[in-house]
């Protein structure tokens, strides 16, 4: 070979030798700016500047609240309805400083406690907005839209007013004597359950009322004994969920009791029985670290999950549940594996994933905050 085509050849070397490195260089920057993207999108904080419409930071007030695809919260005193994107999808923009958010499915029964106004959300769209009876204690609402408000009155311990969709009223009944809790109403619009704290049931018992909506006439009463019901849901296929004290009961609407979960004087600290195909429980071990159960509609236990640090808080939305345990989320399915885990900034109080699974709004810090895996 002469050595004017050995010249040629190491120029040509030379050439491809410093193309390669020019599109190693170029594919090395897409892929630091992929992650940059990836990293600025994994954490959204939200909160809303009133004058602005825009998110800034705020602080999380009350829990949250799943409803389908969104999550309605209450960040800097403002109520929103959030996307995975921290897009608000809400079409007006309110204040509440003590505020009480039910949902079930796609709805969102929302109001302030000791306040008078109640506005209904479909899809984080303001369907309803009632004026209440009196001031208000606590609301409930279906997957159909149907919601009631529990107000004070007086004379009364709650008058609890159930409305359609619409926001006409359909049903009113009255509670005296007794310390009001709870309610939930059927998915078939058919029944209100009301849970009250009641001494003279037993040591430190309930009374389940369950009252028929189209019979006036029609209301049957239980008195459970050493066991007071926090919270009642009903199941889309009629049986209702009571969690309570010292342990779960499970009840069809003609107060026969299928299935009961115990505590075994476990120390409960967190729980989520507001969802149809899940009951959700969070226990303390000695050892300060946690173990989550969760069971069916039924009362039979799915799957397990331990962690090392005590859990405070679970949230169900869909087929999935948000654990928050030191600084961490942890989005596990109803068989207690792990989906996605999240990493947050400092101690997590409450957490709720989303719908699919590999984001969750996260409360930790003081601020709330969109994490995405």
């Amino acid at each position: 070979m002469t050595e004017k085509k050995r010249a040629g050849s190491r120029i040509r070397l030379l050439l491809l030798v410093l193309l390669l490195a020019i599109f190693a260089f170029v594919g090395v920057c897409q892929i630091y700016e992929a992650m940059s993207e990836r990293d600025t999108a994994s954490r959204v904080v939200l909160g809303m500047d009133s004058v602005q419409g825009e998110f800034s930071g705020g602080s999380l007030v009350g829990n949250p609240a799943p409803m389908g695809e969104y999550i309605a919260i209450v960040s800097g005193g403002t109520f929103m309805t959030v996307n995975s994107d921290g897009e608000n999808v809400t079409d007006d923009v309110f204040s509440l400083s003590d505020p009480i958010i039910k949902e079930s499915g796609d709805f969102a029964a929302v109001g302030d406690y000791g306040g008078t106004k109640v506005h209904l959300y479909e899809n984080g769209k303001l369907v309803t907005e009632i004026e209440a009876e009196g001031e208000i204690i606590t609301l409930a609402t279906n997957s159909s839209g149907c919601f009631a408000a529990a107000t004070e009155q007086r004379g009364y311990d709650a008058v609890i007013t159930v409305y359609r969709k619409n926001g006409e009223a359909i049903y009113r009944y009255t509670i005296s004597d007794k310390s009001f809790v709870d309610m939930a109403v059927s998915e078939n619009n058919r029944y209100l359950l009301i849970t009250a704290a009641n001494a003279e049931a037993g040591d430190a018992g309930s009374t389940l009322t369950l009252a028929q909506i189209n019979k006036s006439d029609s209301v049957k009463v239980y008195n459970i004994r050493s066991n007071v019901y926090f919270a009642v849901h009903f199941n889309k296929n009629g049986t209702f969920v009571c969690l309570g004290s010292t342990g779960i009961d499970i009840y069809r609407t003609d107060g026969v009791k299928t299935a009961s979960i115990t505590y075994e004087g476990r120390k409960l600290t967190a729980a989520d029985v507001s969802k149809d195909n899940m009951i959700t429980l969070a226990f303390a071990a000695s050892d300060s670290s946690g173990v989550v159960e969760i069971y069916g509609k039924a009362g039979k236990l799915r799957g397990t999950a331990e962690f090392d640090e005590s859990v405070e808080n679970v949230c169900v939305n869909g087929n999935y549940i948000a654990v928050a345990h030191g600084e961490t989320v942890d989005i596990i399915k109803a068989n207690g594996k792990i989906k996605t885990t999240l990493d947050a900034s400092s101690t997590v109080k409450y957490a709720a994933p989303f719908k699919n699974g590999n984001a969750a709004l996260v409360f930790a810090g003081g601020s709330t905050e969109i994490l995405k895996g």
